[in-house]
């Protein structure tokens, strides 16, 4: 981890998602830079009226709450003109960054977490890199990862991308499978265990013995935030398949589902990542 980038708005939201994001920077020795993305209310406008929006942006970079952050870990600010959208995602490309984050609600979200405008539903979607989504509140550290499985050849990024992260940070992995069936038999359940262990290799081999558990009778979303609010997890990792090739939208999946009520921390880990992940293993 060498790069966490940051969306900054100036709301609340975009500050614990900072704040969040330093956290883990700090655990990981990573750099945080933090973006403030600008538009203009007119198509023309003066070099005046153009400088003092730079300025206003730059001045949310220069808050006292910023700079406190920056006692956490390194930060590096930077301004740019543009759909806060597509500033985020092309930011990420040309710094590289390891993670992207932002908070569930920013200064121009509307009611709940997907609704048309929402950055971080445009991110969820489009991404192809790491994206963590920061619910109010959330300020870190991360002490247990609960990584969300079913044996996919779509979630090998995030089992890479946990192993890496659970070794660095020192804490420990619940992998959680969630099944349809409404009872488990014993047998039934070591079977399960044995799978989630072939599953989670990877954690293995990086240092960290996951502790491996089905949660039955329930939506994977719903399983997976009751696991996460029963074993006291910081954060919830889960990988997402592209779905469509030309829309590319993952509606529907269980990581855009888990975002709709989000308690904790989220990380959403692209199907695509997977190929830059495969350097890691």
């Amino acid at each position: 981890m060498k790069r966490v980038l940051v969306g900054m708005d100036g709301s609340g939201g975009s500050i614990d998602a900072l704040v969040w994001a330093a956290q883990f920077a700090r655990g990981c020795g990573a750099e945080v830079v933090a973006v403030a993305a600008f538009q203009r209310a007119q198509a023309e406008l003066s070099p005046t009226d153009a400088e003092e929006l730079r300025f206003n942006q730059e001045r949310i970079l220069a808050t006292k709450r910023v700079k406190l952050v920056a006692e956490i870990a390194p930060v590096r600010a930077l301004a740019i003109e543009g759909d806060p959208r597509h500033v985020l995602l092309q930011a990420a490309q040309a710094e590289d960054a390891d993670l992207v984050v932002v908070g569930s609600v920013g200064a121009r979200s509307g009611p709940g977490f997907l609704h048309l405008g929402s950055v971080a539903e445009y991110l969820a979607h489009n991404t192809t890199r790491p994206l963590a989504v920061i619910p109010a509140g959330a300020r870190g550290p991360i002490t247990q990862i609960l990584l969300g499985v079913h044996g996919s050849a779509s979630e090998q990024g995030s089992l890479l991308w946990t192993a890496e992260v659970a070794a660095t940070l020192d804490v420990p992995v619940l992998a959680v499978s969630v099944r349809a069936a409404d009872v488990l038999g014993d047998r039934e359940a070591q079977r399960m265990e044995s799978r989630i262990r072939e599953w989670t290799e990877p954690i293995g081999r990086a240092g960290v013995e996951p502790t491996c558990i089905t949660v039955a009778g329930a939506p994977p979303a719903d399983g997976l935030r009751r696991a996460a609010d029963r074993h006291r997890a910081d954060v919830v990792v889960v990988g997402v398949p592209t779905v469509g090739v030309i829309s590319r939208q993952r509606a529907g999946g269980t990581g855009i589902q888990l975002l709709h009520h989000a308690t904790l921390p989220t990380v959403l880990i692209p199907a695509e990542w997977q190929v830059g992940a495969d350097a890691m293993a």
